[in-house]
């Protein structure tokens, strides 16, 4: 590291700040570093553990390095037992890059030709990603577990700030 030193008593939980802090070409070096100020030299096996353990979560979240923000839409995220439904990520960009749950609406296509005063129309357009007219089920969120749900699925679009405006009057 250059002209950097960092004194940082490495956990499980705060690896996130130290990949941040040393990047991550630089992540194998330090976990070498701080291991063996840790464990000592002659701990060879739990050290080589701890590093196991810390860079398959370093590679998990490299993996899924995407960060769900506020108003994009999701496909397929939302199951309902019967399909599966995309949705709409409502909680704010802080909770959703800080914590593995997030929460959604889900979006329906079906009975689009009435719309409660608690639903929200959206139109299929290319900034929705939607492929039809569809409604936002605001009264029914969900929390969701974004490795559980989101891995392998795509954004759609993002929902345009007008849609949130009419979700808080709905």
């Amino acid at each position: 590291m250059v002209g950097r030193q960092v004194n940082v008593y490495l956990k499980e939980k705060n690896y996130e700040a130290v990949r941040k802090m040393v990047g991550p070409r630089q992540i194998s070096r330090y976990i070498d570093r701080a291991l063996e100020e840790k464990l000592g030299k002659d701990q060879a096996k739990e050290r080589e553990q701890f590093q196991q353990k810390l860079r398959a979560a370093y590679m998990s979240v490299a993996q899924n390095r995407k960060i769900q923000k506020e108003l994009e839409i999701w496909d397929e995220a939302v199951d309902d037992y019967i399909n599966k439904n995309p949705c709409l990520v409502i909680s704010n960009n802080t909770q959703n890059e800080a914590d593995d749950l997030i929460v959604v609406a889900p979006i329906t296509t079906d009975n689009i030709t009435h719309v409660e005063p608690f639903e929200v129309y959206v139109k299929n357009t290319p900034e929705t990603g939607l492929d039809e007219p569809s409604k936002i089920q605001f009264t029914y969120p969900i929390t969701i577990d974004k490795e559980l749900r989101l891995v392998g699925q795509k954004c759609l679009g993002i929902a345009s700030r007008g849609i949130m405006e009419e979700a808080k009057i709905a």
